[in-house]
């Protein structure tokens, strides 16, 4: 059973005409210097593959960059990330290239800010720093102006919140349900279980009951690439790890072999209930020179722990709550460069999938 942590007020409109829902926010604490800017590569990505609905606060290169009128806007988008935890990308109109002609994004020879709401390639709404009526999304740090313009386009509320440690420390705090997802951002796998299980599960449950528990997303990347390109820093990201459980040395029940990624835990008054890991098996030969699955997450020995596998209300059918020592056909083995077998990941997502839909269904 789903629990909602956001009612929405049931409506008798068509689908279609229902504001979307952005994907990401953030409670992650910004400054001026802090807030997030993408590069072309990234907006394609975000838009175009992956349908996200987001908010871009453009600027005009070196147009801008002595405006104050810019430098104001910065402050506005500030504020409403760190009140309304809207995340607001920022993106240089000056660079973009020939791929994003059809998102039909302003370049101008002036300072002018403007702000664009997205969802996917369609252009939602764009405001303008020189149109009167907008002027107030650009310069107010008091009343929410952009958060109430904004919102005529889209819902108040986000998929998924970015979180840093501080902020995830006191997201979990609180006596309430918590699910968080632990990533990378450069990790294929964590991309993967993002955008192809967990949206999609989102989207599915509000499109269907108007209802749904947002996930907190914590990127580990900055800590882990600290950690492996400086060799003579503390270990932050093997700390990080064991202090949020990740690993079988600081809990046995809920973290896996040295701490992996992705993996998502669910916390209930401040104490973490159960946690599910999708992909990161291991494979080997046995005797008979046939592949299984040498290690998993989903052990006989963990079952008993992960209690979201033995609730029977699910709309889809769950053939292993086991996968260590399950066989795996040949035909589903591809090897690295090292000559070590791995489960190819369309394959290994058709096992896991249905295990992280029973613990995003808790």
């Amino acid at each position: 059973m789903l629990i909602a942590a956001l009612v929405l007020p049931s409506c008798s409109k068509e689908k279609e005409n229902i504001r979307p829902i952005m994907t990401y926010g953030t409670y992650i604490k910004h400054t001026v210097a802090s807030l997030p800017e993408l590069s072309n590569e990234e907006l394609f990505d975000r838009l175009y593959n992956k349908n996200e609905v987001l908010l871009l606060a453009t600027y005009q290169g070196e147009y801008s960059e002595s405006c104050a009128c810019w430098t104001t806007f910065k402050n506005v988008i500030c504020y409403e990330a760190n009140y309304s935890h809207y995340q607001i990308y920022l993106f240089n109109a000056q660079a973009q290239d020939e791929s994003l002609k059809d998102l039909k994004i302003k370049k101008v020879n002036n300072s002018t800010p403007m702000l664009y709401v997205f969802h996917g390639p369609k252009q939602l709404a764009c405001f303008s720093g020189d149109n009167n009526r907008d002027k107030e999304i650009f310069r107010d740090t008091k009343n929410h102006e952009l958060a109430c313009r904004v919102g005529e386009y889209v819902q108040p509320y986000c998929f998924l919140y970015y979180v840093d440690e501080d902020s995830l420390d006191k997201i979990i705090s609180e006596n309430y349900m918590k699910k968080v997802f632990f990533v990378r951002s450069k990790c294929s796998d964590c991309t993967y279980t993002i955008n192809n299980v967990v949206r999609p599960f989102m989207e599915e449950q509000y499109n269907k009951e108007y209802l749904f528990e947002p996930c907190y997303v914590f990127d580990m990347q900055p800590y882990y690439e600290i950690e492996k390109y400086y060799v003579d820093t503390e270990p932050v990201y093997s700390n990080l790890k064991a202090k949020y459980h990740l690993t079988a040395a600081s809990d046995e029940k809920n973290g896996y072999l040295n701490g992996v990624v992705p993996t998502a835990q669910q916390y209930r008054n401040n104490e973490l209930v159960y946690s599910s890991v999708f992909f990161n098996d291991s494979i080997s030969k046995n005797e008979s020179d046939e592949y299984y699955i040498s290690d998993s997450f989903y052990s006989e020995e963990r079952l008993p722990y992960l209690t979201y596998l033995n609730d029977d209300n699910f709309d889809w059918t769950i053939d292993h709550k086991v996968l260590k020592g399950m066989k795996v056909p040949t035909s589903d083995v591809l090897f690295n460069s090292n000559g070590s077998p791995y489960l190819s990941q369309e394959k290994a997502a058709e096992y896991h999938t249905p295990l992280l839909r029973a613990f995003l269904s808790m």
